[in-house]
């Protein structure tokens, strides 16, 4: 069945963080586009922490909210928490931390694709997508369905060859219970593609009820946040603590003796990971036993009767995984309701893109996200953003956006990922960016306003409200200034 979608210029596979940002950015810049997901249900979910933000992770939010995205502000609906960091240090490597609520984020962000003007949703699986001798990109999914486009985004996420791994067992899926994508992977390699393969874990999550919080640290959110959004504001919510374990001798030997059932350390090991998210395996090799880690017991959710243990990511088998969690203090008597597992999946070298995320060899196809090399929820959404845009602009003809590392964190990370060799999935950091003293966390949105204004992305009442922000925020720096001069 051939669908040739007269209307459809942007076509995006894949609907996580870089799939949503892409489908957003090309339909808000007047491109008819398809968004094709394998499950409507699962948009926008956050299948590791439902953290978001940190250092230099925060600034990429605001950086996408200053591009007209759509992270910012799903957050600001959806937090439970909220938390300025590195108070204590200098304003270059400050930023804001979020937790949400993950079910509410999931269903703020399918609300928000789902009423986009110019998008489309589709629930299919890609199979293949062929490139005829005009460059048009040939999109045939499970269905039997095939979709012409001039412009593809690929943002499949860890479904490319994907396996999911528990202790010795392991099962070919992208993330947990979700089906892996082989034929699509295949297709690509015809193309001319190559592929590396990447790891990481999550951690398990536990019953509420069973966790003895009266032992335990408790971190509290800031009483009146700020926000990651240039239009949010604060709406005197109740948030929700977080509490913190740590980790202990017994934790660590209970790991070392349990090491060769944990496919992460086996003999023949997975794809690579993140030196940044190192499972709990890795640290107790690191650092022996001998030391303590923190582990942040994180709610899922406000109605939620489950806690995320945010630190120990682990792929060991589940009566492994049941004497770890016992035995550290407070969680003595817990029950794992999820266990962690590894995922290992296949993703572009993204040397193969250039700087506008488009494939050197093949126009008009773009990847962002996990397939092409980057970490986090924070990276895929920027990249995705990117794509889309890029996308857009090639679809009418115009010249395609690049930011330079002197304009954007967003500018560091897309450089780095396409002129350097990465010998890992990618994780921003403000070690990475040079200019981290004058692209910060509170500037983002002066930075950047124009150029998402230009893009059509954001409105000429946005810019002035945000130039009016800073022009106070001048103002008052100034008078400090004078008076601290005064007091000399």
């Amino acid at each position: 069945m051939r669908r040739d979608s007269p209307g459809y210029q942007v076509i995006v596979i894949g609907a996580g963080h870089a799939g949503c940002e892409a489908a957003l950015a090309s339909a808000r810049m007047g491109c008819q586009t398809l968004l094709l997901t394998m499950n409507l249900d699962t948009i926008g979910l956050l299948p590791c922490s439902a953290s978001i933000g940190g250092p230099g992770r925060g600034q990429l939010v605001r950086e996408i909210d200053a591009l007209g995205g759509e992270m910012a502000k799903a957050v600001d609906d959806t937090y439970i928490q909220m938390r300025e960091g590195n108070l204590n240090k200098g304003p270059g490597v400050r930023t804001l931390r979020a937790l949400v609520d993950r079910r509410a984020y999931g269903l703020r962000m399918k609300q928000r694709v789902e009423g986009q003007k110019n998008l489309q949703l589709r629930q299919t699986m890609v199979d293949e997508i062929g490139v005829d001798e005009r460059g048009r990109k040939h999109i045939y999914t499970r269905l039997q369905e095939e979709f012409v486009t001039e412009n593809v985004v690929v943002a499949t996420g860890t479904f490319l060859e994907g396996r999911n791994f528990f202790g010795s067992m392991s099962i070919a899926a992208g993330r947990h219970g979700e089906i892996s994508s082989e034929r699509l992977t295949e297709s690509l390699r015809k193309l001319g593609n190559s592929f590396a393969r990447a790891k990481k874990a999550t951690a398990p999550k536990v019953k509420a009820e069973s966790v003895d919080l009266g032992v335990l640290e408790i971190q509290e959110p800031d009483p009146t946040p700020s926000l990651f959004s240039h239009d949010s504001v604060y709406d005197g919510r109740e948030q929700l603590n977080c509490f913190i374990a740590h980790t202990n001798e017994n934790t660590h030997r209970i790991v070392l003796a349990s090491l060769a059932h944990s496919p992460l350390l086996a003999t023949e090991p997975l794809g690579k990971s993140s030196r940044h998210c190192p499972t709990l395996e890795e640290m107790v090799v690191r650092h022996g036993k001998e030391w303590q880690h923190r582990v942040f017991l994180q709610p899922e959710g406000r109605a939620a009767q489950e806690f995320h243990l945010q630190g120990v990511p682990t792929a060991l088998p589940l009566p492994v995984q049941e004497q770890m969690v016992r035995s550290m203090k407070g969680l003595e008597g817990c029950e794992i309701t999820t266990p962690g597992y590894a995922v290992e999946y296949a993703y572009l070298s993204p040397l193969q893109l250039n700087v506008f995320l488009e494939h050197r060899s093949i126009k008009g196809l773009f990847f962002a996200g996990q397939v092409a090399g980057s970490n986090g929820y924070e990276e895929a959404a920027a990249l995705g953003l990117m794509a889309g845009i890029n996308a857009a602009l090639r679809a009418r003809g115009k010249e395609m956006l690049v930011l330079d590392r002197t304009q954007a964190y967003i500018g560091v990370l897309i450089d780095d990922f396409t002129c350097k060799e990465q010998k890992e999935p990618y994780r921003m950091l403000t070690s990475r960016d040079e200019y981290r003293l004058a692209l910060r966390h509170d500037n983002a949105n002066r930075q950047l306003a124009e150029i998402g204004h230009k893009l059509g992305l954001i409105s000429r009442e946005q810019v002035e409200r945000i130039k009016e922000k800073h022009t106070r925020v001048t103002f008052q720096h100034e008078i400090c200034t004078e008076e601290s001069r005064e007091l000399r």
